[in-house]
């Protein structure tokens, strides 16, 4: 009997590839309905995520499951917030709200940025 509910972003999934590409680290995810959509992290983005705290699969979640809103240069913003109780440059925080900055190419999204607020 499967215990994971049926809506969340881990129970779509079935398989998840990582692989490098130079300046882009990509995200190849195969879900149930079998369409394939690869979110890239461009290298600025995957600088900015350790920097500011933001994991690789907070910020797919955020794509998949996020507000989208048009950004400045046709980019895409993605925003979501997570709560849970977390440590951040000393400091505990209550919620942290992820914003992604993205350009889609083909199918797929190149992630240029990532914004991360505490509160």
């Amino acid at each position: 009997m499967n215990t994971t509910p049926k809506n969340s972003f881990i129970a779509s999934l079935r398989k998840i590839l990582y692989y490098n590409n130079n300046k882009q680290t990509h995200l190849l995810i195969i879900t149930k309905s079998r369409k394939r959509m690869a979110v890239k992290f461009h290298s600025h983005a995957l600088d900015r995520m350790a920097e500011r705290g933001a994991s690789k699969e907070e910020v797919i979640t955020t794509i998949e499951h996020g507000e989208k809103y048009p950004a400045k240069f046709g980019r895409i913003g993605f925003r979501r917030n997570f709560s849970n109780h977390m440590v951040h440059q000393g400091k505990t925080y209550s919620n942290k709200q992820i914003e992604a900055y993205a350009v889609k190419e083909g199918n797929d999204w190149l992630v240029i940025t990532v914004i991360i607020k505490y509160f």
